[in-house]
């Protein structure tokens, strides 16, 4: 008997189905979601100041944008949307309030509706913190009690556990589209 499943995490998580967060294994541009690893499309249209895109644009885009997952801004010079590692037998979570170093979270609704967790100085390229077989509910546990810890992934059979966090990156600011 599977004691593990059905899921739900605390409210501290929103649930991103389908995704696998901080696997960065063959991570690569690219301007659609991907089975073989994270995606990100630049938006800048020069690289220049007057390329970049604000905040405000990229929530739009990203809203409209089908699979668009998150988004980052850097230092007025470069903004690009990312699309997390697609895979049907995983499920992320991310934590709701955490971000690098334990920068202040805020959340934006564009004119769009879209929610979003704004982590500043936070790298978008997300990164392993471990992997484990554990059931859904103590890798909860395990991301809970460990402060870097901002997202976890589970397979559907519920018997591994990887968890992650962002890397700390002063020049960026990341955004991530917040599931109900």
């Amino acid at each position: 008997m599977n004691l593990t499943l059905p899921f739900t995490p605390t409210g501290n998580y929103f649930e991103v189905p389908g995704s696998w967060v901080g696997d960065d294994q063959g991570g690569a541009y690219g301007p659609q979601p991907s089975v073989d690893g994270r995606r990100d499309l630049d938006l800048d249209t020069d690289g220049s100041y007057e390329g970049y895109l604000d905040a405000d644009t990229m929530m739009q885009i990203c809203d409209k944008r089908p699979g668009c997952d998150s988004f980052g801004v850097a230092a007025h010079a470069q903004s690009s949307i990312e699309f997390f590692k697609r895979d049907s037998d995983k499920t992320a979570y991310i934590h709701r309030f955490r971000c690098a170093d334990g920068i202040a979270v805020n959340t934006t609704a564009p004119m769009t509706g879209g929610i979003y967790k704004m982590c500043k100085s936070t790298n978008w390229a997300a990164a392993a913190l471990g992997s484990f077989k554990l059931p859904p509910f103590l890798c909860q546990q395990s991301c809970d009690h460990n402060e870097k810890c901002q997202a976890f992934t589970v397979d559907a059979a519920g018997n591994n556990c990887w968890l992650s966090y962002y890397p700390t990156d002063v020049s960026n600011t990341y955004y991530i589209k917040v599931r109900s």
